[in-house]
C-alpha cells in the first residue's frame, strides 16, 4: 500500500544521501537496494479494488485522505493526481435485484434522507 511505498521511497532517498555523503556502511561504489515486499496475494494494502466476472467494480478497505497531512503534501503531486471529492455513501448489490440500491448518510447531505429512507439496504 501507500505506507510500504513510502517506506521504500524514503529508504532508497535517504541511502542516496548517506552515499553521497561518504556514509555508505557497505562500502561499496553504489548505494544499497531497497527491495520491497508485499505479504497479500495483490499490491496496493488495505484498500483495493476487485473485478467481478460479471463488470462489478468492488471496492473493499477504507481510507480518508486529509490534503493537510504534512507526509503528503511533502511526497504526492495533487496537481498532478488531479483529486476528486466524493459523495457519501455506495451503490450495492443485492441478491436477486438487478438495480444497485443505493446508501446514502443524511446527515452529510441533507437532500439525501429520502434515498436513505425507502434504500433496501440494511433493512429486512
Amino acid at each position: 500500500g501507500i505506507s510500504g511505498l513510502t517506506a521504500a521511497i524514503t529508504a532508497a532517498e535517504n541511502s542516496k544521501q548517506q552515499s553521497s555523503k561518504g556514509n555508505d556502511i557497505s562500502q561499496s561504489p553504489s548505494p544499497p537496494s531497497i527491495l520491497l515486499l508485499e505479504s497479500d496475494s495483490a499490491v496496493g494494502g488495505r484498500v483495493r479494488s476487485d473485478y467481478t466476472d460479471d463488470g462489478f467494480i468492488l471496492d473493499r478497505g477504507f481510507a480518508v485522505f486529509v490534503e493537510e497531512y504534512p507526509q503528503s503534501k511533502k511526497m504526492l503531486d495533487y496537481d498532478a493526481l488531479d483529486l476528486k471529492q466524493f459523495l457519501p455513501g455506495a451503490k450495492v448489490k443485492l441478491q436477486g435485484r438487478d438495480k444497485l440500491a443505493t446508501v446514502a448518510d443524511p446527515l452529510r447531505r441533507r437532500r439525501d434522507i429520502f434515498t436513505a429512507l425507502v434504500s433496501p439496504v440494511g433493512t429486512p
